[in-house]
């Protein structure tokens, strides 16, 4: 399966990432709140960031199709990036 991000060789001409599985949801950005009252704020959260986490984990070569608000952490995007998911 090819995915639409599209990189250019050393010869300029565009190459499409290739992807064993597209996984498609929301993201979300979430405030978690513990019985004992800590809180974490603004964790990235979403089925689609947990079906390509999930998947990446047994190896598959991962694309995510999902919308990312201006407020989503930037953090969670680089972090997928350096766990080869596309995103």
């Amino acid at each position: 399966m090819t995915l639409g991000r599209r990189e250019e060789n050393d010869e300029g001409a565009s190459a499409s990432a290739t992807v064993d599985l597209v996984c498609m949801g929301n993201t979300v950005v979430d405030d978690v709140v513990y019985s004992d009252g800590r809180t974490r704020i603004e964790q990235a959260g979403g089925a689609a960031l947990y079906q390509a986490l999930a998947a990446r984990l047994w190896g598959a070569r991962v694309g995510v199709v999902s919308l990312a608000g201006s407020d989503y952490p930037p953090r969670m995007l680089e972090a997928l990036a350096r766990r080869s998911i596309d995103w």
